[in-house]
């Protein structure tokens, strides 16, 4: 992942934090709900982008340690992976 995307999406996290805190603060009875649901967007998000990256460093050890082509990694992880 780029530098560049991962400031942009951060960017948009931070302006989805601020509305859920302005939402928070017009409607505190719904708080614990609305708090909830940004910090499991947040979790899924970052679960994905982890995802992503093990894929990636796992292609690389298996492009690096073996005889395989990169495109020939790529599908052994996709099998594994059952995506």
């Amino acid at each position: 992942m780029q530098a560049e995307q991962v400031e942009q999406e951060t960017e948009q996290l931070r302006e989805e934090v601020a509305r859920t805190a302005e939402q928070v603060a017009r409607t505190p009875q719904d708080a614990n709900e609305q708090i909830q649901q940004i910090l499991n967007r947040i979790q899924s998000e970052m679960r994905e982008k982890m995802n992503a990256a093990d894929r990636e460093a796992l292609i690389n050890v298996l492009v690096s340690r073996t005889d395989m082509t990169e495109e020939e990694a790529q599908q052994a992880v996709l099998r594994v992976a059952g995506t």
